[in-house]
């Protein structure tokens, strides 16, 4: 798997999905974070802006249900950036870490199309 390493340090991934002529963004954070002596590191993927694809009050509500029903991960927010997020222990395997990867991109990309069309700037 081909990554590259963004400005903060945060592992960056495109997956490309041939057949709809889309991509999308995954990044594994560099840094991880202590919570209750667990070592988390997050797997995250844009999925829209909320300006630029018009995520209102009722939007948001929408999303924050919809998180509920997720059985990994949640809609979060940074700045104005939609992001599904996957927290993780730093000391799964790679193929548990693979598969969080391809839940976040196909879930954040699945949300674009969604929420902006044809679009596919994430």
């Amino acid at each position: 798997m081909q990554y590259q390493l963004d400005e903060d340090g945060d592992y960056k991934v495109i997956y490309a999905y041939q057949q709809e002529h889309r991509s999308q963004q995954v990044f594994v954070s560099g840094r991880t974070e202590q919570v209750s002596g667990l070592t988390i590191r997050e797997v995250f993927s844009p999925a829209g802006r909320l300006s630029a694809d018009g995520i209102d009050g009722a939007k948001a509500l929408a999303l924050l249900a919809g998180s509920r029903k997720k059985k990994i991960g949640s809609w979060e927010l940074e700045g104005d950036v939609l992001l599904f997020v996957i927290k993780l222990p730093d000391t799964v395997d790679g193929a548990t870490l693979e598969a969080a990867m391809d839940l976040a991109a196909e879930t954040a990309d699945n949300k674009e199309i969604e929420l902006s069309g044809d679009k596919d700037d994430l």
